[in-house]
Parts: C-alpha cells; sequence; structure tokens
C-alpha cells in the first residue's frame, strides 16, 4: 500500500520502523501486539491525512504509559536526519509529561498496545480560520470527532519529513489539543495549556513548546481524528 502524500511512510514501512524502534530501546511491546495488529484502514483520500501507526507502550520503570510513550516519540525525533546533521531540539523547561503535569482528554481508556488511525494533520488549518484549542470547546470545532493527542507524538515520531516541512503556512505547526498541559504554580482550569510543536527551517530546530489553549494562531493546525481502530482488534 502506498501513501498519497510523500510526506508520509507507508504502513509497512511504519510497521517495519516500529519493530526496529521497539527491540532497539526495549519498550515492552510484545510479538502478540504486532501478530493482533489488523490491517490498516483504507488510503485516505484527502493528501492531508495519514494513516498512522500509533503505540501505547505500557507503565515502566515508575512511569505511566502515557508519559512513557509521548517521552519515546520524543527520542525518535532525535533521530530526524535534520537533527543528525546539526539541527536541535529545543524543548521548553515546564513541558513534562508524568501524570501529574500531563493529562489526556480525550475520554479513552488507554491501552497498552499498537493500533491504527487516520489522522488529519497538514490538509489546512480549517479554511483559514483561526481556531482555538481550547478544550471545552474542542469536540464542538472537530465536528464531533476526537481531536488527537497523543497521536501527535506519534506522526511526529513516524514522518521525519512531515515534521521537517512545516512552515506555519502552507504546511501548519501543529498542538497536541487532546493533551492537556499543567504547568506548576499556574490553575489549569484558567490557564489551561496545550503541547504545541513548530519547525524554524533557518535554525534546523525543531521546537516542543506549551501553547495557552484559548490562544488562536493560524500558524497551528488541530489534528483530528478521521477513524480508530482499537487496540488490539
Amino acid at each position: 500500500m502506498s501513501t498519497t502524500n510523500k510526506l508520509f511512510r507507508s504502513p509497512e514501512m511504519q510497521v517495519w520502523d516500529m519493530r526496529r524502534w521497539n527491540s532497539a530501546l526495549d519498550l515492552g511491546l510484545g510479538q502478540d501486539d504486532f501478530a493482533q495488529l489488523p490491517d490498516p484502514p483504507s488510503e485516505p483520500l484527502d493528501p492531508g491525512a495519514a494513516i498512522l501507526l500509533v503505540p501505547r507502550l505500557p507503565d515502566r520503570f515508575g512511569k505511566s504509559g502515557l508519559e512513557r510513550t509521548v517521552e519515546e516519540c520524543i527520542r525518535r525525533m532525535l533521530q530526524c536526519p535534520v537533527i543528525e546533521r546539526g539541527g536541535r531540539l529545543a524543548r521548553m523547561p515546564d513541558l513534562n509529561c508524568d501524570a501529574a503535569h500531563l493529562k489526556d482528554i480525550g475520554g479513552r481508556m488507554y491501552k497498552p498496545g499498537l493500533g491504527w488511525v487516520i489522522i488529519d494533520l497538514c490538509s489546512s488549518t480549517w479554511k483559514g480560520r483561526a481556531c482555538s484549542p481550547y478544550y471545552r470547546s474542542l469536540m464542538e470545532c472537530c465536528a464531533y470527532r476526537r481531536v488527537a493527542g497523543l497521536e501527535v507524538f506519534a506522526a511526529l515520531a513516524a514522518f521525519p519529513d512531515w515534521l521537517t516541512a512545516m512552515d506555519g503556512k502552507d504546511i501548519p505547526f501543529v498542538w497536541a489539543p487532546g493533551l492537556l498541559l499543567m504547568i506548576d504554580h499556574l490553575d489549569h482550569r484558567t490557564h489551561p495549556y496545550t503541547p504545541a510543536i513548530s519547525y524554524r527551517a533557518q535554525e534546523g530546530a525543531v521546537i516542543i513548546g506549551a501553547s495557552l489553549s484559548s490562544n488562536a494562531d493560524t500558524r497551528f493546525y488541530v489534528p483530528r481524528l478521521l477513524s480508530y481502530e482499537p487496540v488490539g482488534q
């Protein structure tokens, strides 16, 4: 199966990459996780939508599966060719991924394993309209489709060509609106933040920061899930 957008890797390549990543770093995914993985969904017609293999790692080393998955996706981003050739990854100091600071607000039960999604990443910034990732109205903004959270980090790790093509114009930067980021000394009920990822081509720099969720910025897109395959089914 090929992909209509050359910035996205094929499902077959993603499975191969996932096996290599799992073996090299002992992520905790077993052979059963790969054996139970269903066939990928049909190719989306929208060139900005991608078939994405999403890992959900098990709890280990005193860390939650969500924390481990986000951290390992960030580690995998360090293998992006631009960074390996001398670029850099800059991360906001207050961006902590432990259970006290990062919450999945999608409401779906976390189950370790592998699953497929179709994620709308970069086709448009909702037709040029500035959209806030303010989490209380996300479902309405996304026409009742689930906003992406963990899946955004999985895409950043899986699609390095897409990551380094982001310019905030033709290919928007991204929020991870399905994740609520709590920053020490701030009340997240009045200051809800979400992770925000951008790329500065002049510096070869991937920037992982945070955005106040009430902000509206047309350079950033609010990724959403167009389909979802439960883990292990």
